[in-house]
Order: structure tokens, then C-alpha cells, then sequence
């Protein structure tokens, strides 16, 4: 399979602060600035060119949109949005791009598209690069939306003929009807998206890059994108795509690529990695080309290193309610011999431990967990509601220790994520809640005592498979010889 597109050590340098002083300004403008000038120097603040760097020790350089790293190697007063990004995408992969805001993303598909030039290396690629990167990117307001598909269309290229070969299935799919002939200045942000992602997909190209654009979208407009993407990536199309929205990225994309702080993630930043549950022959070497296996990449960009099966608190730190009743001191996930683990085979019993210490007595208390996949879709909540011995059903002061127990041959393999709640009863503003206490991981180890039996194929790809019973036997009456011969 040949390659679609090739980059090459791609690096992007922007100037922070104010913009360059136009050649030409007004006598007011001037005035203006000037006057605004010296308001800032006279209440001793520094002048609007001057770069104001985030001091805070205690923030770690992850954290922040823009690291000190990021202006090494600069002129002063600039900062790398990309730096040695390489990678490589074949004919007809579905790529995704995941990363913080600010990790350079975008900046990385308007070099591609060709809307801004790299600062250094270079970048190649093969066939018509079609780019939805923003609402109404390449639109022109005044003109309707007839006239923008037949101004996009020629502008990329194709011919009137093959314009009205598609014009109207364009207008089909976006489903703006009679609004076609409105000047777009008028649309919404939703019928601009519609529009463009319309106009989009069905023209003539090889490669077809989204960004974020599809967020503005209802949820049904959303879905039919998605698949009409992946349409067009099963007849040899090319995908990259942009999007927080990790389920999508999740049942769109075959691989994936993490950008952070400007640069290509290419080794986990933490023990994640051994939370990835991905069968070994479907698993993308880290250094392949630049691309990661998608799970690996969205469990580094969700977790951002704070993946644990355990959780410790103490002192002013812990979490706690309102009132300082109720304090939350671990989170654990544990094994069957009480051993924290992150890592379980799908026949293994799961233990889910909370502790924490009470100091109102006669508190009525519930404990939650909610158990999410790695891209945040949420398959059950429990409580112990239902398993309050009457005797310590209003807690005296003292510390509590809860275990909830996940049978085994329930879920499936992959990362799922717990939160942890503590509330009152009746339900008050006193309440503990921690997204994402703890994570952990199922692996299957192909053994045919396990739930899979026999079976020797890749199990299906849901969360849940839980082993329920069936029933079967052979009828005493004859096959129908009638559709023997089928």
C-alpha cells in the first residue's frame, strides 16, 4: 500500500503578543494605541509586547497550553506551535488526531490544507486534499448556499458537469431544502456545518480532512456524518479527522496520532500502557510511521498520566463533603486475594474497595460507582443501598470500608474508568464525587475455560459480555429435505 501523505520533520514557529503594527494606520488609531500605551506604563503594567510567562512551580509544565520547552531554540517573544512532527498515513487509512487544546492540531491540518506554510521540513501528499476545518471556512456570506457549493466545486477543481452530478445529492444530505437559495450569512452555525461538511464529502478527492466543525451538529446530523465518512474511507478515500469526541474517534479511526505541546507522542507517558487491551497482531507499533494503535493513544490523552488503580488521600487534600462529615481516604481495585491490580483476565473477579472516615455520627449514607469504558460511555452504577447491615444504617463516627464485587465473565476486554460518589440520604449538598478514582484493564487469555469456550476468533467489540444461559437441544422432527439442496 502506498503512501497518501508524508511528513517530514514539520515544524510551525508563531510570534506571541501583539500583532506586527500595520504599515498604515489612521491618525486615530495611532492615537489610540498610543494613548492605551501610556495608560498601561502609568498603572505599571507591562506593555502589551512584553511575554508573560506562567511562574506557578507548583503547576507541572504539562498542564499548561504552553510549556517553557516550546520556546526553546525561538527568537524571543515566539513559541513553536509544531516542532519535528513526522508521520506517514497510506491510501485509505482513517486517521485520528487527539490532543489537548493548544497541542497543535489545527495548526498541523492548515499547514496540510495548505492555508499556512511550515516554518520547517516539508510535507507531501497524493491526489486532491479536500479540508473542513472551520464553520463556514471558504464560504462567502453574502452568497447562497446553491452558489457556494458551485463556487466550492470549482474552486477544487471539478468541471460543471461534474458539479450537477452531485449538486443534488449534496442538498439531500445536508437537508437544508429551501434554504439552499438563502444567503448563507443567514444560516446558523449547525446549517453552515451542514453545508460544509455536505459540499465536503461529496466532492471529487483522494484526501479529506475534519476538524472539530462537527461539534456544532445535533447528535443525528453527527451520526450521519460519521458514517457517510466512513463510506467514503471504504472506497479508498483517505481520513483525517479531528475531534474530543473519543467514541467517535474511536469507531471511525483504524489508527491514531497524540500530538502534546506541539510534538508527536510516539511512547506512553505512563504505565498506561499496560491497560491497552488490544490483541498483539492488531496492535500499531509505537514508532510505526508515527501512528499509534487508537486505544493507546486516546488511553494516554484521557488518562495524561494519571492512570491508577489505586488512590490515596490525606490530610487537607482528601476529598471530603461540605461539612467536613465525611472525608474519602483510597479507592482501590482489588483482586480476589486483595492484591491492587491493574490488570485482570476476563475470568477474574473484580474488587472495587472504598474507604473512608465518618466524623458525625448518625450520618445516613450511600456509596455510588459508576463504571465507564476508556472513551467515557457509562454501562452501570451500583450502590450499597441495598446492603446496609441495619445495624450501621446511620453511621457512627469511625472508619468504613465498602467492597463492591464485579463478577466474573462480565465485561468485556478494555480500560474502564470508576468514579466514586458518597452521598447523604436524603440527598443534600453534602455529597464526595471523583471521576475517574481508579482504571483498570480486562485481557482475555484465549483459554477455552474462559466464556469464550472454543471460540478462537477476536471476541466482538462491545463493553459488556456477560455469560448468560442457553438452551439447547435437537428436535425429534426430520430436517425439511426440501431446502437440502440451498
Amino acid at each position: 500500500m502506498t503512501w497518501a501523505i508524508r511528513v517530514e520533520n514539520l515544524s510551525k514557529q508563531y510570534r506571541m503578543g501583539t500583532a506586527v503594527t500595520p504599515a498604515f494606520d489612521s491618525v486615530y488609531q495611532i492615537i489610540e494605541q498610543k494613548l492605551a500605551s501610556f495608560t498601561r506604563r502609568f498603572n505599571g503594567a507591562p506593555p502589551l509586547t512584553d511575554i508573560i510567562l506562567h511562574d506557578d512551580t507548583n503547576t507541572q509544565n504539562s498542564h499548561l497550553v504552553l510549556t517553557p520547552e516550546q520556546q526553546i531554540g525561538c527568537p524571543e517573544g515566539h513559541f513553536w506551535a509544531l516542532r519535528d512532527v513526522s508521520f506517514e498515513i497510506k491510501e485509505g487509512e482513517r486517521v485520528g488526531i487527539v490532543g489537548k487544546n493548544g497541542s497543535g492540531k489545527s495548526t498541523l491540518l492548515k499547514i496540510l490544507s495548505r492555508i499556512t506554510t511550515p516554518s520547517l521540513g516539508q510535507f507531501h501528499y497524493r491526489g486532491r486534499l479536500v479540508s473542513l476545518l472551520e464553520v463556514g471556512t471558504g464560504f462567502h456570506p453574502d452568497l447562497s448556499g446553491r452558489e457556494n457549493i458551485i463556487l466550492n466545486a470549482k474552486i477544487n477543481g471539478m468541471s460543471s458537469k461534474a458539479i450537477n452530478q452531485v449538486f443534488d445529492e449534496i442538498v439531500e444530505f445536508s437537508e437544508l431544502g429551501p434554504q439552499i437559495d438563502t444567503p448563507i450569512k443567514r444560516y446558523s452555525s449547525g446549517m453552515y456545518m451542514r453545508l460544509a461538511f455536505s459540499v465536503a464529502a461529496h466532492l471529487e478527492s483522494e484526501i479529506l480532512i475534519v476538524d472539530e466543525v462537527l461539534a456544532v451538529g445535533d447528535a443525528g446530523f453527527q451520526k450521519k456524518c460519521l458514517n457517510k465518512m466512513l463510506e467514503v474511507s471504504g472506497k479508498g478515500r483517505t481520513l483525517l479527522f479531528v475531534s474530543h469526541d473519543m467514541n467517535a474517534i474511536s469507531s471511525l479511526c483504524t489508527k491514531a496520532l497524540e500530538l502534546s505541546h506541539g510534538q508527536v507522542v510516539t511512547t506512553s507517558s505512563n504505565s498506561e500502557d499496560n491497560l491497552i487491551t488490544e490483541q498483539p497482531e492488531t496492535t500499531i507499533d509505537s514508532n510505526a510511521n508515527g501512528l499509534r494503535s487508537v486505544k493507546q493513544a486516546i488511553s494516554d490523552y484521557i488518562f495524561d498520566g494519571g492512570a491508577c488503580a489505586e488512590r490515596l488521600w490525606s490530610g487537607e487534600i482528601a476529598p471530603h463533603m461540605a461539612n467536613n462529615s465525611v472525608v474519602l481516604r483510597r479507592v482501590a481495585v482489588l483482586k480476589s486475594s486483595n492484591d491492587v491490580s491493574q490488570q485482570f483476565d476476563v475470568s477474574e473477579d473484580i474488587k472495587v474497595e472504598v474507604q473512608f472516615d465518618v466524623y458525625t455520627p448518625n450520618v445516613e449514607l450511600n456509596v455510588h460507582i459508576y463504571l465507564t469504558t476508556l472513551t467515557g460511555q457509562r454501562l452501570f452504577v451500583s450502590m450499597d443501598n441495598l446492603d446496609i447491615p441495619k445495624s450501621i444504617q446511620k453511621r457512627t463516627a469511625g472508619r468504613y470500608i465498602e467492597e463492591c464485587l464485579i463478577k466474573r465473565n462480565f465485561l468485556n476486554e478494555g480500560t474502564f474508568r470508576i468514579e466514586v460518589v458518597i452521598c447523604t440520604n436524603p440527598t443534600s449538598e453534602n455529597y464526595i464525587a471523583v471521576p475517574d478514582a481508579v482504571s483498570f484493564s480486562i485481557t482475555d487469555n484465549l483459554s477455552s475455560s474462559s466464556i469464550r469456550g472454543d471460540w478462537i476468533r477476536e471476541w466482538p467489540d462491545y463493553p459488556i459480555r456477560p455469560r448468560l444461559s442457553w438452551s439447547v437441544k435437537k428436535s425429534t422432527e426430520p430436517a425439511d429435505v426440501s431446502t437440502s439442496s440451498l
